[in-house]
């Protein structure tokens, strides 16, 4: 904290896009622009259990994301999918 402002991230300005390193909010963030995820593969998604409630992309899939939501996501293919953390796993979705 400094001057009483609490600097919960660390953001920086490169080119059309800010970066944010950390960020924990207690408020809904709204953007009125476009919102660019990670792209993993499976091996390097960060761990499920801490991450509860996280959305990134799997490049790695061995299934589509049609008619596979909800499934664990499995490295093996080359499918592009959403992902998500249920705080126990990653799921397609």
């Amino acid at each position: 904290m400094s001057n009483g402002i609490d600097y919960g991230a660390v953001i920086s300005r490169s080119g059309e896009g800010i970066g944010v390193t950390s960020l924990t909010a207690s408020a809904t963030l709204t953007a009125s622009g476009t919102v660019t995820l990670g792209i993993y593969t499976v091996a390097t998604l960060p761990v499920a259990s801490t991450n509860a409630r996280a959305t990134a992309f799997v490049s790695d899939s061995n299934v589509a994301a049609s008619g596979n939501f909800g499934a664990t996501v499995a490295a093996g293919g080359a499918n592009l999918v959403p992902v998500y953390s249920d705080g126990a796993a990653w799921r397609i979705g």
